[in-house]
């Protein structure tokens, strides 16, 4: 197997950069900038703060970590962890009861006083900027009920955002949900919703709910005394939830980051074809995102390793122009995977992903003649600007040579 002319295992880091572990000379590592502060789950799986320009090595589900880079997003709900706001009805509210994902004891508990047959909680009145999609989410641990319903409220006009989560078996049967296991039985719930124009001001509602399918109990007295835990509150533009953004008292943007290797020198990269390149990372769900950028000459003339409806692409386009090489390969939402591709000319590329066949295409990026690569991103799509779908990093290898079809493989199995 070819050894790589540069190899990112996200590791070690400080402010504002992330070592590689070759070339061990310190000019292959890379540059992360985010001008605000943002979260990551560490080391202990709890919720932790990072400074800005901190690289996010981002622990969630345990095992080696990953590098996380996100485009922009705002959390437009104003007390992420004070629940002190928050109206309930037929139930009582208690600050501070049980620890949290982040460690400390500042979760929220939502528990039924029998004076009604539903429990229910919600959050402040809100104005969202705009029409479209929206994803609300929080933290949520079971009680003395299993069960919990996140709900789009008093939005006229609006569709789905609604959902049920069954927190003892940490599933939802709710095809606009999405449950995640967060360790010592909490679990980021996650539901999204499409808002008209028409209306942008309403609630996000919290239930204890009887079934996974009907929030009302039986009776009033059923509900008396059933609970759960919920901490971080987050409702966001778009249709998945990111990392958890804090908030007291306002909303807070976590502005885009960025991690690259610009102006790579030719001890690291040849200036003429051919190159390799392999990614490991992880399909996240969403329909598009951005895993490899890699700039060619100037910003009109790049390469992109993709996906798209959870098939892995390469993409080369040059001043508006696209070529694809299409893998064939769907990744389950949630499963990791392997791609490696190899451009040997400006005619002739490879992809292959978790050691499948090897797809090629001989007249790919015909339209790109120069292999002077200028600049490599992970995470994203563009060098500056790019505030989208991002997708998480396990490792990076780049080749100053064509693997074979063997290699290809191999590397990706």
């Amino acid at each position: 197997m070819a050894t790589p002319t540069l190899a990112l295992i996200p590791t070690g880091y400080k402010a504002g950069k992330l070592y590689s572990v070759l070339p061990e000379s310190g000019v292959g590592d890379f540059t992360v900038v985010r001008a605000t502060e943002a979260t990551r789950v560490n080391e202990e799986g709890l919720i932790e703060t990072m400074g800005a320009n901190v690289p996010r090595l981002d622990y969630s589900g345990g095992g080696c970590p990953v590098l996380l880079t996100e485009g922009q997003s705002t959390n437009i709900l104003t007390n992420s962890e004070n629940g002190s706001t928050y109206t309930v009805f037929s139930a009582t509210k208690t600050l501070d009861e049980v620890i949290s994902p982040n460690g400390t004891l500042n979760s929220f508990t939502l528990e039924g006083n029998g004076n009604y047959n539903q429990i229910l909680g919600e959050t402040v009145s809100v104005t969202l900027p705009s029409a479209g999609v929206y994803t609300f989410s929080v933290f949520a641990k079971k009680g003395t009920n299993d069960f919990i319903q996140l709900f789009f409220n008093q939005f006229s006009g609006s569709s789905n955002g609604e959902a049920y989560f069954d927190l003892e078996n940490g599933t939802t049967p709710s095809s606009f949900g999405k449950i995640e296991n967060y360790g010592n039985g909490w679990y980021r719930c996650s539901v999204v919703g499409t808002v008209v124009g028409s209306d942008l001001s309403g609630k996000f509602g919290f239930r204890i709910s009887y079934t996974s399918s009907n929030f009302f109990f039986p009776t009033a007295n059923d509900a008396n005394g059933k609970n759960a835990y919920f901490y971080g509150f987050q409702t966001e533009q778009g249709s998945y939830s990111t990392s958890l953004i804090n908030t007291q008292g306002s909303a807070v943007t976590r502005v885009a980051e960025t991690c690259s290797q610009t102006n790579i020198p030719t001890s690291v990269i040849n200036s003429s074809y051919p190159f390799s390149m392999y990614v490991e990372s992880a399909n996240i769900g969403e329909n598009r995102f951005a895993l490899c950028f890699i700039n060619i000459s100037s910003t009109s003339q790049y390469f992109v390793i993709n996906m798209n409806n959870s098939e892995v692409q390469l993409d080369a386009r040059s001043n508006g122009t696209s070529e694809l090489i299409q893998s064939g390969i769907t990744i389950n939402t949630g499963a990791k995977f392997k791609v490696a591709i190899t451009m040997e000319s400006a005619t002739s590329g490879k992809i292959c992903v978790n050691g499948n066949t090897v797809v090629s295409k001989t007249n790919f990026a015909s339209q790109i003649a120069n292999s002077n690569i200028k600049d490599l991103l992970l995470g994203q799509l563009r060098v500056s600007g790019d505030t989208g779908d991002r997708l998480p990093i396990y490792d990076a290898k780049l080749y100053n040579t064509a693997l074979t079809d063997a290699e290809l493989q191999a590397l990706t199995t």
